[in-house]
């Protein structure tokens, strides 16, 4: 009977060391949208095209988003910004300048954190026009 137990053990034991790995590298939540027009994000420029943006497994403030069809990809850097109630929403917020469209923000629904993007050099050039006017784009929660 003690060699049963040894053996069930073990394989406990590697079966919850295997669903940490999985879980570790699925990392933090993430988000998809579709851009109709090119944007920055970060220091980066996209096309338009469906985008996933996902919170990077070690920290809360770095995120990478990409698009696989395209082979694009970037990371970004945000603040974490706490509200008082859940978000309502899922969405993707940009600052339009003109023509330029800056990533700026993402909201996750049921979450009580707003993830406000670090002003990059484009956008810092961009806002050189003028105040920006914010643009919501329907994102959703994978």
């Amino acid at each position: 009977m003690k060699p049963f137990f040894s053996k069930f053990f073990v394989l406990a034991v590697l079966m919850a060391t295997f669903a940490a790995w999985g879980a570790r590298a699925q990392g933090g939540p993430a988000v998809t949208f579709t851009s109709s027009g090119a944007f920055n994000a970060g220091e980066a420029s996209f096309p338009a095209g469906t985008y996933t943006i996902r919170q990077d497994q070690d920290t809360l403030q770095e995120w990478v988003i990409s698009n696989d069809s395209l082979a694009v990809s970037a990371f970004i850097t945000t603040q974490l910004v706490d509200t008082t109630t859940a978000n309502q929403k899922t969405e993707i917020t940009f600052h339009k300048y003109g023509d330029t469209f800056v990533l700026k923000e993402i909201t996750i629904a049921g979450m009580k954190t707003r993830y406000v993007v670090q002003m990059s050099h484009p956008e810092k050039k961009a806002a050189k026009t003028g105040k920006p006017t914010k643009v919501a784009v329907p994102a959703e929660k994978k």
